[in-house]
């Protein structure tokens, strides 16, 4: 018998007893996507914690640099302040003289301290320049002087760096050394707190070698600038005023003694016959210029009377003739004050009013002549000088005579001690002043007589205008 295959249908409650078939669980996937998500927020909290932990980082860091530029700040501030509280210059020792009068009135001091430094007189020094970009300045101290207001002021005699030199024709000189240095005479005055330490200055001979700049280290000084002229000397120049010439003598001096005898340089027979040459037409230009002749030839005194003598510099060859005669008076009359640059400048006002002066054996001859020579000259003198007011005074004054040299000495050191009482705060202007009484005492008779007569007090000759001195 045949099997049937029978198809199994189901009906409707088979369908409902039936097993569901397997579906994929929904809580499964949502697990998964709040881990992505939960890991997606991690990621971003991190994100945000390195933002924070950055701008953490650059605040603390700007937090520090502020904090560093404010103590720096406060650093210079303290500089600034510890500058700024640096103390003035200050004497040392006792006042060794007093000076000028009133509100000008000086305390002169030996030596003086400052930043620590003692600096005493004659040490050379290096000054503060007026423009930063120049080199110091280099001068030896001749003064210490102490204000009414406490400030210490410094006269130095000044050296010249060969680039700082005019000469006479323009331009400047060559430095054959960068030590090199010119001496002059200039002086003029600072503040003391201008002094930035000492430096050391070789005076060396022109015929000698220079020093080892390692052994002996400092500038080196062989010749001396005329700072009037625009020219240079040797040191071993021995025609300076007497004065100059023993200052410059002491100087080299020193430098010997400090360094040892210096060797001579070794000089071949064509470089002794360039120097020969050399001081033979400096000789013939010295008796050149000493034979020219003056302009008044009646009168031998007179023959330096130019329009530019209170010009003159006191370097070689220009020194005053019959020096020895004007200080054997001075010293005869113990009136030498022991200054050298005063005694000098008495000696040239003496010497500018002997030609009004008379010897006595001049004076006993022209009394038996009437209408001498004395007379002719002081009426060609009054003619010159005289003005419509006060010319028959002025005319009066012409007769008298003056005995030489006991009228002249004690009118010429009242007018000198004058001068200095009244300008000795002030070198360069002591000097001046000096050398402009003496042009017009010797270019003006009338303005000598009066001074010798009396009539005129120092302290009105001292006030007189260039104008007045002249009339």
């Amino acid at each position: 018998m045949v099997k049937r295959r029978f198809a199994h249908v189901f009906t409707s409650d088979d369908e409902d007893e039936a097993p569901a078939p397997p579906r994929r669980s929904r809580s499964g996937d949502e697990r998964q996507e709040r881990k992505r998500k939960i890991m997606k927020l991690q990621d971003e909290d991190d994100e945000e914690n390195e933002e924070r932990e950055l701008k953490k980082k650059k605040r603390r860091k700007k937090k520090r640099d502020e904090d560093e530029e404010e103590e720096v700040e406060e650093e210079e501030e303290e500089e600034e302040e510890e500058e700024g509280v640096q103390e003035d210059a200050k004497p040392i020792g006792e006042v060794v003289r007093l000076s000028g009068k009133g509100k000008g009135r000086r305390s002169h001091y030996e030596a003086f301290e400052f930043d620590g430094n003692r600096y005493d007189l004659e040490d050379p020094v290096l000054l503060v320049p007026e423009d930063t970009e120049q080199k110091p300045y280099v001068a030896i101290i001749k003064d210490i002087s102490q204000t009414k207001d406490g400030s210490i002021m410094v006269t130095g005699q000044w050296f010249y760096r060969p680039e700082e030199a005019e000469r006479k024709g323009g331009g400047s000189w060559q430095s054959r050394d960068t030590r090199e240095l010119f001496y002059s005479f200039h002086r003029d005055e600072v503040p003391a707190e201008s002094v930035m330490h000492k430096c050391v200055v070789h005076f060396v001979p022109i015929h000698k070698q220079l020093p080892n700049r390692k052994q002996h280290p400092g500038f080196i000084v062989q010749k001396v600038y005329d700072t009037v002229e625009r020219k240079l000397w040797k040191l071993t120049d021995k025609d300076y005023e007497d004065n100059k010439q023993h200052e410059i003598d002491l100087l080299v001096q020193k430098t010997l003694s400090r360094l040892g005898d210096l060797p001579d340089i070794e000089m071949d027979a064509a470089a002794a016959a360039v120097v020969d040459q050399e001081e033979q037409l400096k000789a013939k230009r010295t008796l050149r210029k000493k034979n020219i002749s003056p302009l008044d030839v009646t009168r031998d005194d007179e023959g330096t009377t130019r329009s530019d003598q209170h010009l003159r510099a006191e370097t070689p060859g220009s020194c005053t003739s019959n020096t020895t005669e004007y200080y054997s008076i001075l010293s005869k009359s113990n009136l030498l004050t022991g200054e050298t640059h005063r005694d000098k400048w008495m000696e040239r006002l003496l010497q500018g009013v002997k030609y009004v002066c008379s010897s006595s054996d001049s004076m006993h001859m022209d009394d038996k002549v009437e209408g001498g020579s004395d007379s002719l000259e002081c009426e060609r003198d009054t003619k010159s000088s005289a003005t419509v007011n006060g010319s028959q005074e002025k005319s009066s004054n012409c007769g008298k005579s003056f005995l030489w040299p006991d009228a002249a000495v004690p009118a010429v050191t009242a007018l000198e001690k004058a001068s200095h009482d009244a300008l000795s705060f002030d070198f360069q202007k002591y000097n001046q002043k000096l050398r402009q009484l003496v042009f017009n005492l010797k270019n003006n008779p009338l303005l000598a007589r009066r001074l010798l007569n009396g009539e005129l007090e120092p302290s009105m000759i001292l006030n007189m205008s260039p104008n007045e001195l002249k009339v």
